[in-house]
Parts: structure tokens; sequence; C-alpha cells
């Protein structure tokens, strides 16, 4: 006989129920009842391991099985001795859907796959976490791009989660992009529910795709800055910034860039008076940041807009913080009629600057005409 066999018959010999044992558990089963509770009783009420006997066997499988085929043999020992008593144990299996999965998803250049499970696929090119089960694994992404490949009708129910955006899934394909401009959903096929945290929702079916906004100032201005290095029209940048100053009315500096963002958007429109009027309430308002910027920019629309009266006070305090030779020309063009004495400053102060030969001769020419 070889050391396996005598150890595991000892193992039953020493882990056998006794007669008296068997009986009373009998004892507390109540008539009629099923095999179902003639096996929960047993589970319930079988005697333990006789004292010494788990020590025993460990000691004589010391070096000779590996650990883990305790646990096989301990479930072989209830079942055997559930047999000595005559009865049936049902023993209840985990379910497959309560697996957990987990998993850090992290890919730069290259485009990686994970499949953790029969049922779902990944590839994805960027940065974000899986968590929860085989059944219902939800994905939180970061950055990038997620393309999720669900096997219908297998009842997996996975939720992809951004800053902006939750995506709902039962058996589709998809993918999501999460970058400056926020968070865009591409379905391949089957149909998803998508909800943006800015309160919209919306169902998308094959070749349908939606794209859910930042909802933080600062996010938004780095959705207007990212079209604009694209090259976006200045009616979508002007419509960035105008839902994002009326979700976030307080005061801040990520506030007055959006509010340059539209300045400059309405400007390149053509629509000058409205942009001259945006430049004003940011000026009175004390906006500080790139306030030199923002006069010259108020100068040259009211130029453009109602001539001098406009812009002499935008050109008078341009002299004072940020003067150039155009701006003090012009000024001085200005004066000339109502304040000669004022317009003669203007252009000594342009000339000494230090114009070009062409910036020089206008110079000159505006001195003769005092």
């Amino acid at each position: 006989m070889t050391p396996f066999r005598e150890v595991f018959r000892r193992f039953i010999r020493e882990t056998a129920p006794s007669e008296r044992a068997v009986a009373r558990v009998k004892e507390r089963v109540l008539e009629p009842s099923t095999d179902a509770d003639v096996s929960r009783a047993v589970l319930q009420h079988l005697p333990g391991v006789a004292p010494g006997a788990e020590g025993r066997i460990r000691a004589r499988l010391a070096g000779r099985q590996p650990a883990r085929s305790l646990r096989a043999w301990a479930y072989g020992g209830v079942a055997l001795a559930a047999a000595a008593a005559g009865l049936t144990v049902v023993v209840a299996m985990p379910d497959p859907g309560l697996a957990p999965v987990q998993a850090q998803l992290a890919s730069g250049e290259q485009r990686a796959e994970l499949a953790p499970s029969p049922e779902l696929a990944l590839a994805y090119q960027g940065a974000g976490s899986l968590e929860g089960t085989r059944q219902a694994p939800r994905i939180a992404w970061e950055s990038g791009t997620v393309h999720v490949d669900v096997q219908p009708h297998q009842g997996i129910e996975l939720v992809v989660a951004t800053a902006e955006a939750q995506v709902q899934v039962v058996g589709t394909a998809f993918a999501v992009t999460r970058d400056a401009l926020g968070t865009q959903v591409d379905v391949d096929h089957g149909l998803v529910r998508v909800t943006c945290l800015d309160g919209a929702a919306t169902m998308l079916g094959a070749e349908q795709h939606t794209t859910c906004l930042p909802t933080t100032a600062h996010g938004m201005l780095a959705r207007a800055r990212a079209l604009q290095s694209q090259g976006a029209s200045p009616e979508l940048l002007l419509t960035t910034a105008s839902v994002a100053l009326e979700r976030h009315p307080d005061p801040s500096l990520v506030r007055t860039e959006l509010q340059l963002v539209g300045i400059e958007a309405l400007t390149r429109l053509g629509r000058e008076a409205e942009a001259l009027e945006q430049a004003q309430d940011y000026l009175s308002s004390g906006g500080e940041l790139r306030r030199e910027g923002v006069l010259s920019l108020a100068a040259r629309l009211a130029w453009s807009t109602g001539g001098c009266d406009s812009a002499s006070p935008w050109l008078e305090q341009l002299a004072v913080v940020q003067p150039s030779i155009p701006n003090l020309v012009k000024l001085a063009e200005c004066r000339a009629t109502v304040d000669p004495d004022g317009a003669l400053q203007a252009l000594e102060q342009a000339r000494a600057m230090g114009p070009d030969a062409g910036w020089d001769a206008v110079i000159q020419e505006r001195l003769a005409q005092l």
C-alpha cells in the first residue's frame, strides 16, 4: 500500500462520525423531510474532527503534498462522513457571476488588450481601472480611449464612468474617449445608455455618438483651448464659452479666461459691437488678467464701430498702461482738433519710442498738421 493511500484511509477512520453521533443528527431532522432538509441538518450538526486528528494528518502530510490538498481532503471527509450516516449532502457552489474582476488599465503609445472574462473584451490606449464582478464590471476611465465588447444576452451589466459621463450597456460594442474636449461615446453595434453628469441623457444605437461636456469651469476652459488648437469655428468657441459662463457664474481666473475666449470669438465673427460690450464688462468687473490686451482690443473695436468719440477713452488708458506707436498716433489724431497740446504730447511720446521709417514719416506728417 502506498503512503498516500494509507494516510487517506487513516484520515477517513479518524474523522468518521460515531454511530451515536449519526443517531443524534437523525433525531434532529423533523419528519416529513426532504433530502435538502437532511443535507442542511448534516451540515449544521455533522460531528467535527476527532481531537488531535487534524494535527496528526498535517504532520503525516508535511513534505509530501501541497497544503492546498488538505482543503479537498477535508471536503472529502465531510462527504464520506455523511455517506456513513446514509444521508445526501447538497453543497452550494459559488456563483461565477459574483467572481471579482480587478485590473489597472494603463497603456501609452501602444494599444493594449484585456479579456477579464469570457463575456468581456477590452482594447485600450490611455489610463483607467477595472473593478466589480464578472456579471457587473465597472470601468473608471480617466483619459484616452477604451473600446468595450460585451457578448449579448449574457446578463452582463457593464458601466463605464468618467468625470463627465456614465455609460451603461448590456451586450454591445462601443468606444469611450476622454480628453480635453470631454467624454465621447461611439457605438459600433447594440444599444447603450449615456448619462452625462450635467443631467443630459440619451440612448445611442449603432454608428451613433455623443459627447458629454466637462462639468467644471477649468474643464470647459481646457475644452475651449483644445478647440482653438484644432482650428475650431468661432461659433463653436462662442457656444463653449457661453455655456461655461452660464454654468459657472462665480468670479475666478478661469472664468476670466473664458470671457476672453468669448470676446475673441465675437470679434472673429464680425460682431464687434457685442465684443466691445463684453470687453467693457470684463474691464469694469476689475479683471486684471491680460488687462492691457483687452484694453487694446477694446480700443480697436471702439475705433472701428464709433471712431474717435468711442475710441478716445480706451486710447487714453492705453497711453498710460501700455503705450504703443500706433495707439499714440491714433490718440493724437483724435485730440488734434479738441486738444492740440494733448495731440502734440502723444506724438512726442511716440517719436521717443524709436519708430521705424514708415511710422516716423507718419508722425512728422501729423506734427505738421497741428
